[in-house]
């Protein structure tokens, strides 16, 4: 199942480069052909010789940079959350 860029909101900028044109970015087991890539970027996976290796390259970048911007938000949402709790002066 793939995962909507913009799930991450200001985060989502750190991941367009694996999206497709309709803001999804592929998790594991996701087949390249389940999304509307440009067409050079189609052509590249669809390569006989090299194309699954590049696919498996490019979807195993994609969820580690997913993975990476999960953590990022859910740091800033925990930062958030102690802000909001500390007694501020006025």
């Amino acid at each position: 199942m793939a995962f909507h860029l913009f799930n991450l909101g200001s985060l989502s900028a750190t991941l367009q480069e694996y999206a497709d044109s309709e803001g999804l970015i592929p998790e594991k087991d996701d087949l390249w052909q389940d999304f509307k890539w440009p067409h050079k970027l189609q052509k590249t996976f669809a390569d006989k010789e090299n194309g699954e290796a590049y696919w498996r390259d490019f979807l195993a970048k994609a969820i580690a940079a997913t993975l990476k911007a999960e953590q990022a938000l859910e740091n800033l949402e925990k930062y958030d959350e102690w802000y909001r709790g500390k007694r501020h002066r006025h």
